[in-house]
């Protein structure tokens, strides 16, 4: 999942991983045995290959924050066998969170920036709107707009916490 906010962009891997969960090296140890590759390494590759693509595309988009994240969704994961997972992994109840403050950004982007971000996404990534999400982070979604979207990319109009109408653009 892509996630372009008021701060950045944010890779999400999503997992349904349970049970305790370990690391030897590259592949994680799953508690039924088997192995799986580290997500974590996955997901800070494709961070870095977007933060290059858009440094390619403008040299000012060389500023935006881009961090890749693995987000569990089951309840029962124990991740203590992981060493760095506590910096790069998180679960559903700390998304909004994440969106709204991450503690590593200092500062939002210009609007004018998030929008050349979002332009040079258009062209490598994909959305997918999710009719069940009423709000997204600090973002009440009000309702689609029609447009030139993409098959995968679905934009809204939205109004952040203090009532300030925004754009809100999905990408998957």
């Amino acid at each position: 999942q892509l996630l372009v906010g008021p701060t950045g962009v944010l890779i999400v891997d999503v997992k349904s991983l349970g049970g305790k969960v370990r690391a030897e090296g590259d592949p994680w140890i799953l508690a039924d045995g088997s192995s799986s590759r580290d997500p974590v390494g996955e997901v800070g590759h494709l961070a870095g290959q977007l933060k290059g693509r858009l440094a390619q595309f403008s040299a000012s988009l060389s500023r935006v924050w881009v961090e890749g994240r693995v987000l569990f969704t089951a309840d029962d994961v124990d991740l203590s066998g992981v060493p760095g997972a506590a910096g790069k992994c998180f679960r559903l109840a700390e998304l909004e969170e994440l969106i709204a403050a991450p503690q590593h950004v200092d500062s939002r982007l210009p609007a004018s920036l998030a929008e050349q971000a979002v332009r040079a996404l258009d062209s490598a990534a994909y959305v997918r709107a999710r009719q069940a999400w009423k709000t997204l982070g600090e973002y009440s979604l009000v309702e689609p707009l029609a447009g030139p979207e993409t098959p995968n990319r679905r934009s809204y109009r939205a109004r952040d916490r203090h009532g300030e109408p925004a754009l809100v653009r999905l990408y998957d």
